[in-house]
């Protein structure tokens, strides 16, 4: 099991550290989650507080099954995949039709990553040179170095002896096999030393769903040089993009709750025209079955709308098609709430999905007032979001 910091709650996005790095490397953005997220911070395989297995072998292919073996522990295969550097290479490598999307942060590219052959020694002197390795660290920081960067640099140097020149030739001989189908936001700083401009648009250009954000004045860390910043991104994938092939999954749910009042009824009648006087006339309705005036059927159903239009699937969805079956009526001051719950879920060869949904309303006593099914199209918004 690796070891890992964990903060948060809601979709769960696992943070994976490059090299010379560990699961600290993450601690701005676990002392403040993005909403709606559970982090989850490992340690890789002979870094941090995880010992290399007896005879590893450092390896972009060892590492990815390290952190597969850790999401299937944790039971979150479907995770929001975050990896920074050497990182990056890793969660390419470890991404499954189940994973939810990738955010790669100044990731090595697909092509994998050459470091000169004189370089080597240089990686090796680190073991010993704790001033020489602070140095190079603070390169890859250029803007902001958090006040824990010391223990940064002591955890660089417990990294596992094969490591120093291992990863290197890792990343090296490391080629991407396989392009995630999948959501990718590649994050670029333009202050980065080590991963160049083309490099990333060669990564956002591998994916069929890559999309690239150039971060000016950033360098290779966004993660420490910036993590509100980089929580605000994280927020935003994971509002509209952090679904990819799996972001739907039968049984994920939403609701919204409105108390039904006087203007709700008069505005529906201003807008559509219906008069009935079960809604408008008190005298009237009082001589009903119902014994008092009640809400339209069609007001309350659209509850439903407004969960699906705005919540699940949210921004995107397209209607095409309700079945609403009235249960009880619905009276002014009653407090509805209304949930689509997901039944099934097929992904379209065009782009996008059509969901099959669960929908009903509920008053505040708990009685289903409504019930029915909903089939929706979800396309990925375009242009600007709301």
């Amino acid at each position: 099991m690796l070891s890992y910091l964990e903060a948060g709650q809601g979709t769960p996005v696992v943070l994976v550290h490059g090299n010379f790095a560990c699961k600290a490397w993450w601690r701005g953005l676990l002392q403040d989650p993005p909403d709606g997220a559970r982090l989850l911070a490992p340690d890789l395989p002979g870094f941090g507080e995880t010992p290399a297995p007896e005879g590893f072998v450092p390896s972009i292919p060892a590492y990815a099954e390290a952190l597969r073996g850790f999401l299937r522990e944790m039971g979150v295969e479907e995770a929001v995949l975050v990896g920074h550097s050497l990182g990056g290479a890793v969660v390419m490598e470890a991404a499954t039709e189940k994973t939810r999307g990738l955010v790669l942060l100044n990731s090595a590219p697909p092509s994998g990553l050459e470091t000169p052959e004189a370089y080597y020694p240089i990686l090796e002197s680190y073991r010993y040179n704790r001033e020489a390795l602070a140095q190079a660290l603070a390169a890859m920081a250029p803007t902001h170095r958090p006040p824990w960067f010391p223990e940064l640099v002591d955890c660089a140097q417990r990294m596992h002896p094969a490591h120093y020149q291992g990863n290197a030739r890792a990343l090296a001989a490391w080629r991407a096999s396989r392009a995630y189908p999948g959501p990718v936001l590649v994050l670029y700083g333009t202050l980065d030393p080590i991963v160049t401009r083309a490099m990333a648009e060669e990564t956002k250009a591998f994916f069929p769903k890559g999309r690239l954000m150039v971060l000016e004045g950033v360098g290779h860390s966004l993660n420490l040089e910036d993590p509100a910043r980089l929580k605000a991104i994280l927020e935003d994938f994971l509002k509209f993009e952090g679904g990819g092939p799996m972001r739907f999954r039968v049984g994920d749910r939403a609701s919204y709750t409105q108390t039904i009042s006087e203007a709700h009824v008069a505005l529906f009648v201003g807008a559509v025209g219906d008069t009935n006087p079960l809604h408008v006339d008190e005298a009237y309705a009082k001589r009903s079955r119902f014994g008092g005036r009640i809400a339209q059927g069609i007001l309350v159903a659209g509850l439903i709308s407004t969960v699906i239009g705005t919540r699940l699937p949210g921004v995107g969805a397209i209607y095409l098609g309700q079945t609403p079956r009235f249960l009880k009526p619905v009276r002014l001051g009653d407090t509805i709430t209304a949930t689509a719950v997901v039944k099934a879920v097929r992904e379209r060869e065009k782009g996008g999905y059509v969901l099959t949904l669960d929908t009903f309303c509920e008053n505040q006593e708990g009685e289903r007032v409504l019930e029915g099914e909903a089939t929706v199209l979800y396309e990925e918004p375009t242009g600007p979001r709301p």
